[in-house]
């Protein structure tokens, strides 16, 4: 059930990848794994690490790459600053499970619920995704379920099984006062971030990266390759489902979208798996993987894409 990759954001991150950084002859993999981290991070001494890939890689597709990831860097900064966050919070966001409830700027009717993936992030830190979504909600909720489990045992000190997230969400919201309800989800958090925004009455849209939609026990689909088969069968089966059906009979009015990488086989499958339905839209980005929010961001599309969402509505 636990999960732990080097990737993986926790409390330790930002003084483990600054150490690496004063590192002497590090490997070409180590170099670009360095870069790669700092900007999801929004780290002032990227820019240092992206320098020194371009100084070790030769290759059209490394130049091109780092250039994408600068173009990140960019998006990131103009909404963060990592080393002007207050630590204290830093270290809170940076906790592998449970959840954040932060007070924003934006219109305070509106509560954006964040599904993170098991690396805890939405590929950019939780605090840069924070920041940046700031200005178009008043309320961001972040759940963190950084297990193998992907939320289907809930939400540590937030909700004790699948059913309770949906609950806890609504309790959140009428206590904020906030009746505008927006669910999104990336990669290992999506299937459980889309299946929570069908459950919610009063969901006002949904928005989607890059995650499956098909968990069902004769899903013919991809499927994780982070569940063992004993896992998956310890969970509530009536949770590992074809969103597809639920989605036949959702309501066409409220905006929903999943975005997922042309270059992916598995990602595309699962989104194609909703092709003919009114209820949901799909969105190809022909030249993405899996990450599709590293994509969008090198272009400052995430923003839009979550403000689009709102104003859709």
């Amino acid at each position: 059930m636990r999960f732990d990759h080097p990737f993986q954001h926790g409390p330790e991150s930002i003084a483990q990848l600054e150490a690496q950084l004063q590192t002497p002859d590090l490997k070409p993999n180590q170099v670009l794994a360095l870069a790669t981290e700092l900007v999801g991070h929004g780290h002032k001494d990227a820019e240092q690490a992206l320098d020194a890939m371009k100084a070790t890689f030769t290759s059209p597709a490394a130049l091109a790459y780092g250039e994408e990831l600068k173009n990140v860097w960019t998006t990131i900064r103009k909404y963060y600053r990592q080393e002007d966050m207050d630590l204290a919070l830093q270290q809170k966001l940076y906790q592998r499970n449970g959840h954040i409830l932060a007070k924003c700027a934006g219109n305070e009717r509106v509560l954006i619920v964040i599904f993170t993936t098991m690396y805890n992030n939405f590929w950019m830190s939780n605090a840069a995704l924070i920041h940046m979504l700031g200005s178009i909600a008043g309320h961001i909720l972040i759940l963190k379920d950084s297990t193998r489990c992907n939320y289907f045992r809930g939400v540590e000190g937030f909700a004790d099984g699948f059913p309770q997230i949906a609950a806890g969400i609504l309790s959140a919201a009428r206590q904020l006062g906030a009746d505008k309800i927006y669910v999104s989800g990336f990669s290992s958090g999506g299937y459980a971030a889309m299946l929570t925004s069908l459950l919610l009455p009063s969901c006002s849209g949904y928005l989607g990266f890059s995650h499956m939609v098909d968990k069902s026990a004769n899903s013919h689909l991809p499927q994780s390759i982070h569940q063992s088969e004993d896992l998956k069968a310890s969970f509530d089966q009536t949770w590992c489902r074809d969103l597809k059906d639920l989605l036949k009979d959702a309501d066409w009015r409220i905006p929903r979208t999943l975005v997922y990488g042309g270059i992916s086989e598995a990602d595309t499958a699962h989104a194609r798996h909703l092709d003919g339905l009114n209820t949901i839209r799909t969105v190809c980005v022909p030249a993405a993987e899996h990450n599709t929010v590293l994509k969008l961001l090198a272009s400052d599309e995430i923003y839009h894409a979550f403000k689009s969402l709102v104003q859709a509505a």
